[in-house]
């Protein structure tokens, strides 16, 4: 597909009286698939059955000092904790490679606390150590990941001022829990037509109307690039890596290596997960039965089989979003998703970024 048109499918979208369904499997080449609020598994197929991690060589470790830190930042109703689970099935591989990657339970909460209460201020020794002892499972890793989609804000914050992720300057904040390390940020995007209806259909946001949480603002001028703009201002020479949520069957692999700083041709445990939850069980039956035939097969020829079998066997009650929001029409999310297309082509251009795209 167009590197540039990283929402890869283009929206079907048909309109039911008060509500629209967008089906974003429609032609071969272009894929995107806009989750549903909560995500269950669908394939029977365990990920490590189509993807093997070879054995990896023995490394020596680094001081804490040199360690990177990457922060996985959400975006709120993206994976769902899902890119830390698929990641988390790598344990040895990842030990391997010098890459810790906590439970978020272990730090989360710390992590929160810490960062509103100093507010961009340097930790003191003490509390460095604190961090220390959460967050490191192993000794001296050369990569440390961390993941919350509420690093920034929670979720009923997404919205405020008008803007998606006021708060972004926050990444700062986190960024000086690790005076002494290098930092990356990691940030999943998702189409605002999409995007506004899960949040206000989340828990969090239970009881909370539309017009407390959407005010006047234009979803059609909700722009990622400001977001990701100020991230890059709040901190220079940090790099980010960003996707399209609506890309991720197809990239899921890719995002878990960049996260984890992992070379290309590791093959990982998980990287198929979320390919599992809109292709039937037919589809990953024969998906693994053909990589099984051809275990060294070219990138660009597994994403080509991928798009066959997606068209055959693609779950389409899990591939519908519906949206229901007052005063939203056809018209409406066709032109909420075609800014989104443009601005995420206009993310690709910025420096400092690296777009994961199909």
């Amino acid at each position: 597909p167009d590197p540039l048109i990283t929402n890869q499918l283009l929206y079907q979208l048909s309109y039911r009286g008060t509500r629209l369904s967008i089906n974003p499997l429609t032609a071969k080449g272009q894929v995107s698939a806009p989750l549903r609020g909560s995500l269950t598994a669908v394939s029977q197929y365990s990920p490590d059955t189509l993807a093997k991690p070879p054995p990896t060589p023995e490394r020596q470790a680094v001081p804490v000092s040199q360690m990177h830190v990457l922060f996985h930042i959400g975006a709120h109703q993206t994976d769902h904790g899902m890119l830390l689970r698929s990641l988390l099935k790598n344990g040895d591989l990842l030990l391997g490679q010098e890459v810790a990657v906590p439970g978020p339970s272990r730090y989360r909460r710390l992590i929160g606390e810490v960062v509103n209460s100093l507010r961009g201020a340097a930790p003191d020794e003490m509390v460095q150590e604190t961090l220390y002892e959460a967050v490191l499972d192993i000794d001296e890793p050369e990569r440390l990941v961390l993941s919350s989609d509420s690093f920034i804000c929670a979720p009923e914050r997404a919205l405020e001022n008008g803007r998606l992720y006021s708060r972004a300057h926050k990444t700062g904040w986190l960024r000086a829990l690790f005076p002494e390390s290098e930092a990356t940020f990691a940030l999943a995007l998702r189409n605002p037509a999409t995007l506004l209806p899960s949040l206000l259909s989340s828990r969090r946001l239970r009881g909370i109307s539309y017009t407390t949480f959407v005010g006047q603002t234009d979803p059609r001028r909700l722009l990622w690039s400001d977001v990701v703009a100020r991230i890059i201002e709040t901190n220079p020479g940090c790099p980010l890596i960003v996707w399209c949520n609506e890309d991720t069957p197809l990239i899921w692999g890719d995002v878990m290596r960049a996260l984890a700083g992992l070379p290309d041709d590791i093959a990982l445990g998980g990287e198929y997960d979320m390919l599992g939850h809109v292709m039937t069980h037919e589809g990953m039956a024969e998906l693994k039965a053909h990589l099984d035939a051809h275990p060294h097969m070219p990138p660009a020829d597994r994403r080509e089989k991928i798009l066959d079998l997606l068209e055959l066997h693609a779950a389409e009650d899990r591939l519908d979003v519906e949206i229901d929001m007052p005063g939203w029409t056809q018209e409406m999310v066709e032109e909420i998703t075609e800014a989104y297309n443009a601005d995420v082509a206009r993310i690709r251009q910025m420096p400092g970024v690296t777009l994961i795209a199909p």
